[in-house]
């Protein structure tokens, strides 16, 4: 859903119009999401199968398909970057094909990213209402709202009273 409104947001931003082309290249992009999604959702059945817990499944399934997954989206991108640049006769006509599927990959690439830092964020709210932030945040600083503290904002998070 996210990778259709970064394509529509790049066809805006590029001044395109919507055209069958653009259409074609919605199809590439669906293409493309659901082939992601088969490479992620195979490793996580494959580590089900041998007995692990769901979670762990989920998270050791998205850190060891990440690369993968990345690799290839990033090698579409750049694969439709001439296109979308292209100039010259019939430019016109295949350039937004490019131009969406280009918009809908990086905002796939953003929502992947995007999506773990917010189910941090969930889990340090969680932490922070039940009081167990110091333990969430030595587990995993960069994805709580004491790392995002740290990190983004350069702001040391206040020390709770005991």
């Amino acid at each position: 859903m996210l990778s259709a409104v970064g394509a529509v947001l790049a066809l805006k931003l590029s001044g395109n119009a919507l055209s069958v082309v653009v259409f074609i290249g919605l199809i590439l992009l669906v293409g493309l999401v659901v082939k992601n999604a088969i490479i992620l959702i195979d490793k996580v059945n494959q580590l089900r199968e041998e007995g692990v817990a769901k979670r762990e499944a989920l998270v050791e399934g998205a850190r060891s398909r990440l690369r993968p997954i990345m690799m290839t989206t990033l090698c579409a991108v750049f694969g439709f970057l001439p296109l979308a640049l292209a100039f010259g006769e019939g430019a016109e006509v295949r350039s937004p094909m490019a131009i969406t599927v280009i918009g809908g990959l990086i905002a796939l690439w953003l929502t992947l990213h995007g999506a773990a830092g917010l189910a941090g964020l969930q889990r340090a709210h969680l932490a922070l209402a039940t009081g167990e932030l110091d333990a969430l945040a030595v587990a995993t600083p960069a994805c709580t709202l004491d790392g995002v503290l740290k990190t983004v904002l350069g702001v040391a998070p206040a020390k709770r009273l005991p």
